[in-house]
């Protein structure tokens, strides 16, 4: 409005000066004049619009730098206020994404408490049951039939059954100190692999790696070589244990943006179908009967998943081996991981 009354004012004043010159062309005293002052009346006239016109534009001027600092002000004092209010409201979503840190992390731990004393049970179970029966048995039998070779046979089954027992509570004890010292490194996965390659005896199993570079990485080497190292070797019992003849396992590593791919598949014929789905679970194993812990497909699941931040799936799948051109089939474990675990 300001700036509206100002352009009417100076509008006004121009309008009046140049009248007021018109006027004084009429007047007789003008009219009198010699053409040389009439000359220089006009001239004058034509400066005095020139002034006011450059008058208009510097109060112009002025009036929008005015409103200019009016309006700057107002909105730097707005903004002042919703700096408050948006900085007030940062810190309530702060406090209660915290909180919703500390409940989830709470509950993860008492999840992974909670699989963790499931998985000793599980594991107890049949020992504890087989100890049972053969003291139960052994009160049974009358004191004559109680030989020493019988009672011999008994405490030695007893024996293993409790040493399977500890070997299950020194499995977990060593998988819960290892993740409590674990640390970040920067090292070269085709070294990783190779090294699992020429250290571990495969005796008659082809172990064939295919890299398109040497990609180095940075995450927990330790614990990615481990889970490696649970997955190629189920590979290699189940191979063993079916008395495959053509008993290969292959490892392939690319990468995908920035993830590293680690495919492996091997010749065993692939897994069980009523426990695919259900294979990474911790109460899902084969190994019982050959008092293994039966805990490694688990364990490897849990160290990509929640340690690397990766992902692991497995299927059976038929393949054919591109240098001898013969058909197979086995399992197919397929594992994602972050190049550089820097930023989670």
């Amino acid at each position: 409005m300001e700036k509206k009354y100002a352009n009417f004012i100076l509008f006004f004043l121009f309008c009046s000066l140049n009248y007021f010159f018109y006027l004084k062309t009429f007047d007789s005293d003008f009219i009198e004049l010699s053409l040389e002052k009439k000359e220089l009346f006009f001239i004058f006239i034509i400066f005095a619009n020139i002034i006011l016109i450059l008058l208009f534009i510097v109060i112009i001027q002025s009036i929008n730098k005015m409103i200019l600092i009016s309006k700057i002000k107002r909105y730097r004092k707005e903004l002042r206020k919703n700096y408050y209010q948006y900085r007030k409201k940062f810190r309530e979503l702060t406090a209660r994404s915290k909180l919703k840190d500390r409940v989830i992390f709470e509950q993860s731990k008492q999840k992974s408490l909670n699989s963790l004393i499931s998985n000793i049970a599980h594991h107890w179970r049949q020992p504890l049951s087989v100890v049972s029966i053969i003291a139960t048995s052994m009160q049974l039998y009358e004191e004559e039939d109680l030989v020493l070779e019988e009672i011999l046979k008994n405490s030695k089954t007893i024996n293993e059954n409790v040493q399977y027992l500890s070997s299950i509570i020194d499995e977990f004890s060593k998988n819960l100190t290892e993740n409590s010292n674990i640390k970040k490194e920067v090292f070269r996965l085709d070294f990783i692999l190779n090294e699992f390659v020429v250290n571990n005896d495969f005796f008659d199993i082809e172990v064939k790696l295919e890299m398109l570079d040497t990609y180095s990485l940075y995450t927990y080497k330790n614990e990615l070589f481990k889970a490696l190292y649970n997955i190629i070797n189920n590979s290699k019992e189940k191979l063993n244990e079916r008395k495959i003849k053509d008993k290969k396992i292959f490892i392939n590593v690319f990468q995908v943006d920035k993830n590293i791919i680690i495919k492996i598949k091997d010749t065993a014929g692939g897994i069980e179908h009523e426990i695919l789905n259900n294979v990474f679970e911790p109460y899902m194993t084969t190994k019982f009967k050959t008092k293994d812990v039966g805990l490694g497909l688990y364990l490897s699941y849990m160290i990509i998943t929640e340690q690397l931040k990766g992902t692991i799936i497995v299927e059976n799948t038929i393949f054919i081996d591109t240098n001898t051109k013969e058909e197979h089939k086995g399992a197919h474990f397929i594992i994602k991981i972050p190049r550089s675990l820097a930023h989670l």
